[in-house]
């Protein structure tokens, strides 16, 4: 019975060790995974950034020589990050965005878009929009372009 005290209290008094150790290393930014973060929380930038959605955009994608009387489509929904004073210029530009989308994919036929990434897909997008927008002469109101839907049949 004086061995499992003994035993006992050596554990609780290690563990005691531990967690007094961790706390004060803690707060002096010591610990191996810290790097240094704890003293930078305070010059962290916030992220004002806006996400417009839009959803299903239903693209009829071209046929291929053998596609005899069957249609494929490409559903496509994406993100545009922009500013908070560009939210209101960015929503006013769906349709638009929409529009440069269709004629961007559509193109494609359904072999063609299914072997392409995401990514080469986002920058096809992104492509498309830039030179419509340029071609315009206006500035685009959003920053990027992200895909969060992708769907071919």
């Amino acid at each position: 019975m004086n061995k499992m005290v003994v035993g006992l209290v050596a554990g609780i008094t290690s563990m005691v060790i531990v967690v007094v150790t961790s706390i004060v290393l803690w707060t002096l930014d010591k610990l191996p995974w810290q790097n240094g973060a704890g003293s930078n929380q305070g010059n962290l930038v916030q992220n004002d950034s806006r996400y417009v959605p839009i959803d299903k955009i239903i693209v009829m994608l071209k046929r291929s020589d053998a596609e005899k009387g069957s249609f494929n489509y490409a559903l496509v929904s994406l993100i545009l990050k922009s500013t908070p004073d560009m939210e209101a210029s960015t929503k006013n530009q769906l349709l638009n965005v929409q529009s440069v989308v269709l004629q961007a994919l559509s193109i494609y036929t359904l072999d063609e878009i299914k072997m392409k990434s995401i990514k080469e897909l986002t920058l096809i997008i992104e492509k498309a929009l830039n030179d419509n927008y340029q071609k315009q002469n206006v500035a685009k109101p959003f920053t990027s372009v992200q895909l969060t839907k992708f769907i071919a049949e």
